[in-house]
């Protein structure tokens, strides 16, 4: 027997105008879905996770599943500006992973994904390391590899091209419209939001940071999804410096770098864990504490980085799963419900990917059972 749906009610209402959200709402319009709406708790685009972070599109990660998707999502990025979205173009400078230690296995691991994913990466000894990069001159690493294909692009630009394209697509993208609540009735939801109402057959939960709170209200399956909060540090010019450079990725001290404009974006990847998330947003504080770990860490690894100081600072949120990986897919105990969350600082890199996929398991359609497993919302359901 075919089911009837009420010809008022959405097809699917998305939580969160980020990455997952919009590429998960743009994915659904390019498949035919009509009735749809994404709303966003802030006032602006872009306000936390996605629109603060590096811009770098990693694909040398050393988690199969997740480099996959990066690798998808890196040549829909290349096509972006050919799409017409303005400000889009990759600056593909390649990346330069580092490693000393045990840390040596992680860059043999990445580097046979990479080879499995068809993409050439280099070793690089510590000369030519430093021959790319001078700053690493005196760097305490042993091993280094390089992936030209990886780049970076702008994010601000990125995300408001998933904003362009819905609109052209008569999407409505509602900032500024809080969750208030999410109800049952029969088959659907009825969500409350800033001043509107909705009757909706699906629910997305794209909502980053927030997306344990909004699967609470709508009573579905617990899954414990940590928010961290991570510092972006901006340095002055100095020289030498070079906007050629690749991002450079130190494994075993965990810090980072790329150029950006004159000078350098550097973050120390700390991993403060946020428990008041709204408290913390309202308030969009910066850890005093993080130029001294970060500088803590360049001191440790290289003299060189004396030159740098530090000229401004902002921070953002990464939200993680239990085991790191995404989740995405139909809550396992309330159907109708579905997750894109979790993505942990990938979303950028694989927004295309997680949201071909996602919109195609929100619709029904069959895809690679391995990759459906392996991010299935289930997995933390016993």
């Amino acid at each position: 027997m075919t089911r009837k749906f009420r010809n008022d009610a959405l097809d699917a209402l998305i939580v969160g105008a980020g990455f997952a959200g919009l590429s998960t709402a743009y994915h659904l319009s390019k498949k035919g879905v009509k009735r749809l709406v994404v709303i966003e708790h802030d006032p602006k685009l872009g306000g936390h996770a996605s629109g603060r972070n590096a811009g770098m599109i990693r694909q040398a990660i050393a988690d199969p599943v997740l480099a996959k998707l990066a690798c998808q999502g890196r040549r829909c990025l290349a096509q972006c500006e050919k799409k017409g979205w303005t400000g889009t173009r990759l600056v593909p400078n390649g990346s330069l992973l580092l490693a000393k230690d045990k840390e040596i296995n992680e860059l043999k691991k990445t580097a046979s994904i990479l080879k499995n994913e068809g993409l050439t990466a280099q070793w690089f000894s510590h000369e030519e390391a430093v021959t790319r990069v001078p700053l690493l001159e005196g760097g305490d690493f042993k091993k280094s590899l390089f992936c030209s294909s990886d780049a970076m692009i702008d994010i601000d630009a990125l995300i408001h091209g998933f904003y362009n394209a819905l609109k052209k697509r008569r999407v409505p993208v509602l900032l500024g419209h809080t969750l208030k609540s999410i109800k049952q009735e029969g088959r659907y939801f009825r969500v409350a939001a800033g001043d509107k109402t909705f009757l909706t057959r699906r629910i997305v939960n794209a909502a980053g940071a927030w997306a344990g709170a909004v699967a609470h209200e709508a009573e579905a399956a617990p899954i414990l999804l940590r928010a961290y909060r991570r510092h972006l540090l901006l340095a002055k010019p100095f020289d030498p410096f070079s906007a050629s450079w690749p991002f450079v990725w130190d494994l075993t001290r965990n810090f980072y770098f790329r150029p950006q404009g004159r000078s350098l974006l550097l973050s120390a990847c700390d991993t403060r864990r946020m428990k008041n998330i709204t408290l913390t947003v309202q308030k969009e504080t910066n850890d005093p504490k993080a130029e001294s770990a970060l500088r803590k860490k360049l001191n440790g690894f290289s003299n060189q980085f004396r030159l740098v100081s530090i000229k401004s600072i902002k921070s953002g949120l990464r939200t993680i799963s239990p085991d790191s990986r995404f989740v995405i897919g139909e809550d396992s105990r309330l159907k109708g419900f579905f997750w894109v969350a979790g993505l942990g600082g990938h979303g950028m890199t694989t927004s295309f990917a997680v949201g071909d996929f996602a919109s195609d398991l929100i619709l029904g359609r069959k895809r690679e059972p391995a990759l459906v497993k392996a991010l299935s919302p289930g997995r933390f359901v016993r």
